[in-house]
């Protein structure tokens, strides 16, 4: 049966030639290359000390490992992907991407089964492991296996995957289950995570949701993911996958959340018919994300710029040159909230104590009311980083105000037990009620 350790084999032995082969392709392809280097700018601090070429090449042979092992699951449910049986080595990269789009066509998980950057420049020895791997799937007949062994693969897919090649970020199950349940008031309203990375917490959202007594396709229809990067979407697309699911349209799409409007059409297809149905963004009850931590000469200059433009208009001020990337996230995604919405952000705790942090609260507070702000105090939340990380809770205000309450306060809470301790339901639940229920002074 297929093991992690069929991952592991594939994966490391054929990263290195597949970073050479990437590296001699984007000195030849100037798109790959421009491609490439915008994805190593905003990621690079998730993956050193591996180079741009390698860390690529995981993500590139993670992605295609995930899309033969969908495919074939898919298969029990939809007839076009037994096309991924054509997959051999007598295919190239590009023809092998074009059969995916053929299944694309006929299905949804376009978000699963679509290209990245530099998939098909992996060269010719990785490929011939990949469809290797893929007459593997074919020949034990993988869509024969029971769905419960079957779920369970993919998920052990993508535990994998979030370990070998998501980077030093991906969000811990305890962190992203004490911050939903921190930030989610109403079950029943509509959720969102704007830069999902690999899904921890759209997916702690959806399972409060049923846990509260949502059927899985009422909560999954009530969960929205986005994220700027293919390999994140198609995890997020694996982590949320149920089989209580099948026939409503998963909302995980690919995007950049800095140039998201209110009612925006987003592009999804129906997933056994195969048809498009475009889905307008609603007024989110509630936003949560673990906000990317990207160096400040990192910053892309196209997406800060209009959002620097949208706050003059708004309200009149812009934030500090010397800003951490994430702090446009919560002042954009403000128009997306419902006028009472909720949001929560994991941040760097660098806002606290630097210059341009004090202007960036007092911008902030125009927007929102800050409900609280979590430390740690008990160990880093990120255990293979030094970025020293904070949550803020945060409520929206009906109107950008000029003029803030005078009797408005702010909880600021250090957590005391290490963010494991919260997988404890009962503890996670007695210190979100700790925090919620305190408002002290600034």
């Amino acid at each position: 049966m297929l093991s992690e350790s069929t991952y592991a084999t594939l994966l490391l032995d054929q990263v290195p030639v597949a970073a050479h082969s990437l590296e001699a392709a984007a000195a030849r392809d100037g798109n790959l290359r421009t491609a490439a280097h915008a994805w190593w700018a905003q990621s690079r601090s998730e993956y050193e000390p591996a180079t741009e070429w390698e860390a690529l090449a995981r993500v590139c042979l993670l992605h295609w490992l995930n899309r033969f092992v969908f495919a074939h699951y898919l298969k029990k449910f939809s007839s076009s992907a037994q096309q991924v049986d054509s997959i051999g080595p007598g295919l190239t990269p590009s023809e092998a991407t074009g059969v995916f789009a053929e299944i694309i066509r006929a299905s949804d998980f376009g978000t699963v089964l679509g290209g990245g950057i530099g998939d098909e420049a992996i060269g010719d020895v990785a490929w011939q492991s990949l469809t290797d791997l893929n007459s593997l799937l074919r020949d034990i007949k993988f869509e024969d296996i029971p769905p419960s062994v079957g779920q369970r693969i993919l998920e052990s897919a993508c535990a994998f995957s979030r370990r070998k090649a998501a980077g030093q970020f991906v969000t811990p199950p305890a962190l992203a289950r004490f911050l939903v349940d921190l930030v989610i008031d109403d079950t029943h309203g509509v959720f969102f995570d704007p830069c999902c990375g690999t899904g921890t917490i759209a997916r702690a959202a959806y399972d409060l949701k049923v846990r509260s007594g949502a059927d899985p396709r009422t909560a999954i229809s009530t969960v929205w993911a986005e994220d700027k990067f293919s390999f994140p979407v198609q995890i997020a697309s694996l982590v949320l996958a149920d089989p209580l699911q099948l026939g409503e349209i998963h909302r995980i799409f690919q995007s950049d959340a800095l140039t998201l409007n209110p009612g925006d059409r987003i592009p999804f297809r129906h997933p056994f018919k195969g048809t498009q149905v475009d889905i307008a963004l609603p007024a989110f009850d509630c936003i949560a994300s673990n906000l990317p931590f990207i160096r400040f000469e990192d910053r892309p200059v196209t997406e800060i710029t209009s959002v620097e433009a949208w706050l003059m208009k708004t309200a009149g001020a812009h934030l500090d040159a010397r800003s951490d990337y994430f702090a446009y996230f919560p002042l954009w995604t403000w128009q997306l909230l419902s006028p009472t919405g909720q949001a929560g952000f994991i941040t760097g705790n660098s806002w606290l104590g630097a210059a341009w942090g004090d202007q960036f609260r007092a911008l902030l507070q125009r927007f929102y009311s800050i409900r609280a702000v979590i430390v740690s105090g008990e160990g880093r939340w990120f255990d293979e980083t030094d970025v020293v990380t904070s949550i803020m809770l945060l409520s929206r205000r009906p109107e950008v105000l000029d003029i803030l309450p005078s009797d408005e306060r702010t909880a600021f809470a250090t957590l005391r037990v290490p963010i494991d301790a919260l997988e404890d339901d009962g503890l996670r639940s007695q210190v979100c009620d700790a925090v919620l229920n305190e408002r002290t002074e600034p």
